[in-house]
């Protein structure tokens, strides 16, 4: 018996050493694109660029203040004060829209100038074609995170924005 399992293990050693000598094909672009993507989320700060999303409803909240305070007065005919935006005046209602205007045009520039090449200590000793493949992926990667981390901090403050509004008008 103990010379069966003696066998049995040698075999399994045997076969292994074998399987293990041949060389293993590794495709070097999907080898950078895998390194590149998971360099590209620990890079990425996913909070800095929600908050960034989040700045055109607030432009357009500070916009409207800012039109409070230049023309406190609702318009003629209204005997209440309410902050919706049919109940506004011309420069609370010009003053949110510059506001929302100057955060939209916030967004996609801070998202297409800013710092998104990879770090150059990954890249050395490597092959052109892992370079290029490295590269190409990062910054797609990494324009891709942040415009889904923007894009959620737009759609939550806008949400925020409008149910604000709406509480603020049933009163």
């Amino acid at each position: 018996m103990t010379r069966k399992i003696a066998l049995f293990m040698i075999g399994v050693l045997f076969l292994n050493i074998t399987l293990n000598g041949f060389p293993q094909v590794i495709n070097v672009r999907y080898a950078a694109r895998y390194d590149a993507e998971v360099d590209a989320a620990a890079n990425t700060d996913k909070t800095t660029w929600f908050m960034l999303g989040m700045l055109a409803p607030a432009a357009c909240v500070a916009g409207y203040a800012i039109g409070t305070m230049i023309d406190p007065e609702p318009p003629p005919g209204y005997f209440g004060y309410s902050l919706t935006p049919v109940d506004a005046n011309d420069a609370q209602c010009n003053s949110a829209v510059i506001g929302f205007a100057v955060g939209c045009l916030t967004l996609p520039l801070a998202i297409g100038f800013s710092f998104k090449h990879p770090p150059p200590e990954r890249l050395l000793g490597k092959s052109p074609e892992y370079i290029q493949a490295y590269t190409d992926t990062y910054k797609s990667q990494t324009l891709l995170l942040r415009s889904r981390s923007a894009a959620g901090g737009l759609a939550l403050g806008t949400i925020t924005g409008c149910l604000l509004l709406y509480a603020d008008s049933q009163d």
